[in-house]
């Protein structure tokens, strides 16, 4: 028997234009889910963490057996399992609205799927769910109208109804998206021990990367459609692989860097020691410093670099400092102790915590190549040779790096001093044509 319990083998999916997304967007036709491979072993806790419309929810509804592959398979338990209706797979979905029945109460809602199998005697019915109803705390809520519930309550009971099918995998589409914060953080902490008591498979869908990175045994990093990144939450939080990864999970200074040879990389105007090999001599990366690993010293005579508080701002734990380099870029800095705005300070960064990371992607526009700084945006869209709609945009310490899609879906990376929203849409000029 195969170790891993869920199998995904080079699916593909497209939508056909007119369709709609989860929340009624129309598709414009585009491929939603490239190529993507995923092995999933029994009891992992597997997260699904991307940005709206990055084909997640595409992925999770596909192993649920709601919708089917285009191209590839889905294996469980090492049997393909593509064409099997979702009511013969062994597995149940928490979806984000929950779908209680209003005309019945908390123990008929989570019976119902139950009774409708047949093949069970009350007494049996019963006794499972009273152990769920016990396993989700909602023992005293049995003979409620789920109207009458709150959100977390709802939540509970629609997770109990999946469990008491005793499935081998439990799918949860943003189930915490609808709770408040104080109720999201601690409906984490029950799914995390649930998980651990029961022992099955969960595969979670969500945006939300501080919950992913609460939740999760592996954390799948899924960007328009296709993989980015498949590892442990400190895997991926220590070691993305790329700048939109860096940029997703958590807070970065994402810089332009230049590998100088094995374990020397040269960003922010100095040379730092790195860990880091097999870049090749004198190639342009990128570099990712999280905030928490440049220290501050007030000797300003050991610091590697140095530079002025721009701003301090106390976020409950730690203190969210700017700092302006001497050298003309703006870093982000979280520490315990408070720097005065404004206060001259030194700064070190260890060689194990400077990731350097090949850059990605090429601009060619009629057979030739174009560096990301011999492209113009223009507000007017009809002025340029082509256009298209900004995707993200990462901010390098003294320029933003963005990245603009075309309607045939052709990706340009732009640096630019200008400021620029999401979703605008704009004109490409090329330059030195």
């Amino acid at each position: 028997m195969s170790e891993y319990i869920i199998q995904i083998d080079h699916v593909n999916k497209s939508f056909e234009k007119g369709s709609r997304t989860k929340d009624g967007t129309l598709r414009e036709g585009v491929k939603v889910l490239d190529d993507v491979n995923i092995n999933i072993k029994k009891g992992e806790f597997v997260t699904f963490l991307g940005p709206s419309g990055c084909g997640k929810t595409t992925l999770l509804r596909l192993i649920a057996g709601f919708l089917q592959p285009d191209e590839g398979r889905i294996l469980m338990d090492g049997k393909d399992i593509t064409n099997v209706p979702p009511y013969q797979r062994p597995l149940n979905t928490v979806f984000q609205r929950y779908a209680l029945f209003p005309h019945l109460d908390v123990y008929d809602n989570i019976a119902f799927g139950l009774k409708l199998k047949g093949g069970m005697t009350e007494k049996e019915i019963d006794q499972r769910v009273r152990k769920v109803l016990k396993m989700v705390s909602m023992t005293d809520y049995e003979d409620r109208d789920v109207d009458s519930l709150s959100g977390g309550q709802q939540q509970r009971v629609a997770i109990a109804r999946a469990l008491v099918n005793q499935p081998k995998v439990l799918l949860l589409d943003e189930p915490l998206a609808a709770l408040d914060l104080k109720m999201r953080k601690d409906m984490q902490i029950e799914l995390k021990e649930m998980h651990q008591k029961l022992g099955i498979t969960f595969i979670y869908v969500t945006h939300d990367q501080e919950e992913a990175l609460t939740l999760s045994d592996t954390i799948v990093v899924i960007d328009e459609g296709r993989i980015q990144q498949i590892g442990k939450p400190k895997d991926i939080y220590d070691e993305p692989v790329n700048a939109f990864v860096a940029n997703f999970i958590g807070e970065s200074n994402i810089l332009d860097g230049t590998m100088i040879e094995d374990k020397k990389v040269r960003f922010i105007d100095k040379e730092f020691d790195c860990v880091d090999e097999g870049f090749g001599e004198n190639t342009p990366v990128d570099i990712v410093i999280r905030p928490e690993d440049i220290y501050i010293t007030k000797k300003l005579e050991v610091a590697q670099f140095l530079g002025t508080v721009k701003s301090c701002t106390f976020k409950g734990v730690h203190y969210e400092m700017f700092v302006d380099t001497d050298d003309g870029y703006e870093l982000m800095i979280q520490d315990y102790n408070a720097f005065d705005v404004g206060s001259k300070i030194g700064m070190i960064i260890k060689p194990t915590d400077i990731q350097v990371m090949h850059k990605f992607g090429k601009n060619i526009y009629e057979e030739k190549e174009y560096a990301c700084n011999e492209i113009e945006l223009l507000d007017n869209k009809e002025d340029g040779d082509l256009h298209g709609k900004i995707r993200s945009i990462i901010y390098k310490g003294n320029h933003y790096h963005i990245e603009v899609q075309t309607s045939d879906r052709k990706i340009f990376y732009v640096d630019t001093q200008e400021i620029w929203d999401k979703g605008d849409m704009v004109g490409i000029k090329f330059l030195n044509k």
